[in-house]
């Protein structure tokens, strides 16, 4: 399992699988991609998603 982190510390945790807890405070849907801000108390990070790709973990 990831480990839980802020997403002001996330420049700490390049090439390492982390899971935020924050919510969704933009999306903005390209063709196959959607880029998500995920927001917490500490920031805002932007993940990128390919739509109809579904994770199971």
């Amino acid at each position: 399992m990831a480990e839980y982190i802020s997403v002001s510390k996330i420049s700490q945790y390049i090439e390492k699988e982390v899971t935020i807890k924050g919510w969704v405070y933009n999306r903005t849907d390209k063709g196959k991609l959607v880029f998500l801000f995920i927001r917490d108390d500490s920031g805002f990070v932007q993940c990128v998603a390919f739509k109809g790709v579904k994770n199971d973990a």
